[in-house]
């Protein structure tokens, strides 16, 4: 049984914060699949949900503390004994995790490039050196 609706759509440039993961779905996994987010108003799911549609609900919070509050959703979970499958994620934290790993990714890639002119002569780090020096002289 096919189903219609005619809606209005605005199309927009920007991707919402709190796209939310599909649980165990193989969905986005498949080569060349795609994803397409639509976003209303909470009163209107009755009229967009269909019965072969996956729905993934989920909600953001902003907090000023956020890894105490993700501590305490945690346990607020844990406490009512929710069984179902979920993410609770930090965005905080998250972030906070890719800085990191760009700046140890940039000291190494620092390190491994200073050692490989190393490893290849010293004529190359003099010829270097020497540049350096030459360009700083004449500026």
């Amino acid at each position: 049984m096919k189903q219609r609706r005619n809606v209005s759509v605005k199309f927009v440039n920007t991707v919402p914060p709190d796209i939310i993961p599909i649980l165990g779905s193989s969905v986005l996994k498949k080569k060349n699949s795609l994803l397409f987010l639509v976003m209303a108003p909470y009163s209107l799911e009755d009229k967009f949900e269909t019965p072969d549609t996956q729905v993934t609900k989920g909600f953001t919070v902003r907090s000023k503390h956020p890894t105490q509050s993700t501590d305490e959703m945690k346990t607020m979970i844990q406490d009512a004994r929710i069984a179902a499958s979920y993410n609770l994620l930090n965005f905080s934290e998250i972030l906070d995790q890719n800085r990191n790993m760009i700046f140890i990714g940039y000291k190494k890639f620092n390190f491994i490039f200073l050692l490989v002119f190393y490893i290849y002569g010293s004529i190359i780090l003099f010829i270097l050196k020497i540049n350096i020096i030459y360009c700083v002289f004449y500026k």
